[in-house]
């Protein structure tokens, strides 16, 4: 899986890795694993929606 992030965001995953020593791929796991823990599918759908995510594919 390959994964396009905000240049913000990944600075803030590598600072927070840095900081605490761990990996940023760990934080991201555990960053996705605590969002798809929080509702419903339905719910988390929506929420992605809200916030303009889109489906990604190369043309």
């Amino acid at each position: 899986m390959s994964v396009n992030l905000p240049d913000d965001l990944i600075q803030r995953v590598r600072k927070l890795g840095f900081d605490e020593n761990v990996s940023a791929s760990s934080i991201v796991e555990q960053a996705l694993l605590a969002f798809l823990n929080v509702g419903t599918e339905e719910e988390l759908i929506q929420v992605l929606h809200d916030r303009g995510a889109t489906l990604r594919r190369g043309s």
